[in-house]
């Protein structure tokens, strides 16, 4: 079983934390290879950085685990985390070509209601500390705000490459590079229900962001005690059915993204059991129902 990841939210509001369950990744460290050229993967590895612009359902869906974002959401970053962080735990200012990033930002710039999320990630076995969170997350919003946009929401990913030894950021690049299936102008349309909805992974900043998964299973009502049962056996019903309907040509990797409601910044511990019942008892038995030999769980509580 692979250790555990998480993702912090340090700057929107909210917690989300990704528990990674099932085989995750390769054994080994893959190979360095050089990617084709104008490869995405290949821009990804010279510059540090990837930008997006957020056009599909799943890539709404999915980003950061930020509800309130919605339509508002413009823009996606994903950075090379390693660069920011020295071995003393210090923040490393100026590290990424910060003027590059705002310029390919620019076009897509809403000043009025945009968002902009951007995201570092680190290794698994990355420390980081309070004073570097705050550094970095100040340093990464001003980037977002100068290029032009209404918020930037920095949420910082840890264990992307959990299994994997050397450089996290090549690591994860070349995984997704090498998926099968990446179709840059894909629609990514949800098929399901209002409290389940089932995705076909295919483009590079949602295989990014879902960690490398062929098949995201998006569960936007929340788990409470009193209907666990019901919301579990929908999401078996749905799950069983649907993915059966997107066509998927690889079954790799499945991954859930379940949530529990909080009040204010409390969380309710029956529904936050409720929700992570599920996790611990009911993914991996669906996974493997489906045909998948690793999955994801992704908890949010908003």
């Amino acid at each position: 079983m692979a250790s555990p990841s998480r993702i912090l939210s340090a700057a929107c509001g909210c917690f989300a934390l990704l528990l990674a369950i099932g085989p995750l990744a390769r054994a080994a460290e893959p190979a360095a290879r050089p990617l084709p050229s104008n490869d995405i993967g290949e821009q990804a590895l010279e510059q540090n950085y990837l930008v997006f612009p957020v056009t599909t359902d799943l890539q709404r869906a999915i980003a950061g685990f930020v509800p309130r974002n919605g339509e508002n959401l413009k823009a996606f970053v994903a950075l090379n985390g390693a660069l920011l962080l020295d071995e003393a735990g210090q923040f490393v200012p100026n590290a990424l070509n910060a003027d590059a990033i705002r310029r390919a930002l620019e076009p897509l710039k809403d000043a009025e209601h945009g968002v902009v999320q951007l995201t570092p990630y680190f290794h698994a076995l990355t420390k980081s500390n309070k004073a570097f969170d705050d550094q970095a997350v100040k340093y990464l919003q001003d980037v977002g705000k100068a290029a032009g946009f209404h918020r930037a929401c920095v949420i910082s990913s840890w264990g992307w490459s959990t299994g994997l030894e050397g450089d996290a950021w090549r690591n994860m690049i070349t995984a997704v590079a090498d998926a099968d299936g990446r179709t840059p102008d894909a629609e990514e349309p949800a098929v399901g229900n209002d409290a389940v909805k089932v995705y076909r992974v295919w483009t590079f900043m949602s295989r990014l962001l879902s960690g490398n998964s062929d098949c995201v299973v998006d569960v936007p009502a929340p788990f409470t005690d009193e209907g666990a049962e019901a919301l579990t056996a929908k999401i078996w019903e749905t799950v069983k059915t649907e993915v059966e309907n997107i066509n998927l040509d690889s079954r790799e990797r499945i991954q859930f993204r379940i949530m529990a409601p909080n009040v204010g910044a409390v969380a309710i511990p029956d529904a936050h059991k409720a929700r992570d019942d599920f996790r611990r008892k009911e993914s991996h038995r669906l996974a493997r129902a489906v045909g998948f030999k690793n999955w994801t769980t992704s908890l949010s509580s908003y």
